[in-house]
């Protein structure tokens, strides 16, 4: 479900049919006998008791029922039943999810996995996840920073620190939060993001906690990036260009022009040497 006025529809509804059809669900309970339930609103939010007597809190802050995002959900379900759509979510595999997944005894493309190197059901990866657990139980118990580390974080971190050339790094738990937490703390409201129009939630809830200015630019197009810096002053602290490099949030597959990702870079790279404050500089 999308924020309204973005124009998106849900499950292919414009807004014109999805007030439709809430109007026909409206109606349909109010026509319903007491007590009685469709089996198509077997779904449908309980009734909560409403605040006490002579309380001047609405029941809208009280009741999970009456919460905008639970009433979104259940719209979204109520619109696939009207639909025919079987809700796509929580679907259960029965085996390791590479690029097929074998779901209800049938095999299908999977779109939806990070397994990108196929490295999840690997045997030596299998075996030696059986013996961390084996050793060091199934959990960390709590953060790194507050629990300590493991032998085997910091000989990752060393080993992919090598193997790329670099004198540290660090592994997070998930793609996602590395996103978040870098961003969020490299950057502050004196910098400057710039970013694919198309890039990952990811970035984009980095770029909102970390407070800097954000500018988007269509997607895997830079030329326009080379516009942008060319209209902008120069940030007064650093910047950074975020870009796509393999795919969009979208499903676009294209991949940018490495070349045409340098060029744009220079007008700013070159005012960086006129300011320690304007010497740091990402891309991402």
């Amino acid at each position: 479900m999308t924020e309204p006025g973005t124009g998106k529809h849900l499950f292919g509804l414009s807004p014109e049919a999805k007030g439709k059809l809430i109007q026909r669900m409206i109606d349909r309970r109010a026509t319903r006998p007491s007590g009685s339930a469709g089996t198509a609103d077997e779904d449908a939010p309980m009734a909560a008791p409403g605040p006490g007597a002579g309380s001047t809190v609405p029941s809208a802050f009280l009741r999970f029922d009456q919460l905008p995002g639970y009433q979104e959900l259940h719209l979204q379900r109520a619109a696939a039943a009207h639909l025919g759509i079987d809700l796509p979510y929580f679907r259960l595999h029965q085996r390791v999810a590479r690029n097929t997944a074998l779901i209800g005894d049938r095999e299908y493309i999977n779109f939806a996995s990070y397994n990108y190197l196929d490295l999840c059901g690997h045997e030596a990866v299998s075996r030696a996840a059986k013996e961390a657990v084996d050793r060091y139980g199934t959990s960390a118990s709590a953060s790194r920073p507050v629990s300590g580390e493991r032998p085997y974080q910091r000989e990752l971190e060393r080993a992919l620190a090598e193997m790329h050339g670099v004198e540290d790094c660090a592994v997070f738990v998930s793609g996602w939060a590395t996103n978040v937490t870098t961003l969020g703390h490299l950057f502050r409201g004196k910098d400057l993001i710039l970013h694919d129009a198309g890039i990952h939630n990811s970035v984009l809830q980095g770029a909102l906690l970390s407070g800097a200015r954000r500018i988007s630019f269509p997607h895997n197009d830079w030329q326009a990036l080379d516009g942008i810096l060319r209209r902008e002053p120069t940030p007064l602290g650093c910047w950074a260009r975020a870009v796509s490099a393999s795919e969009s949030i979208s499903g676009s597959t294209r991949a940018p022009s490495t070349s045409g990702w340098v060029r744009s870079a220079r007008p700013w790279r070159a005012a960086e040497g006129m300011s320690p404050e304007n010497r740091r500089s990402w891309s991402i």
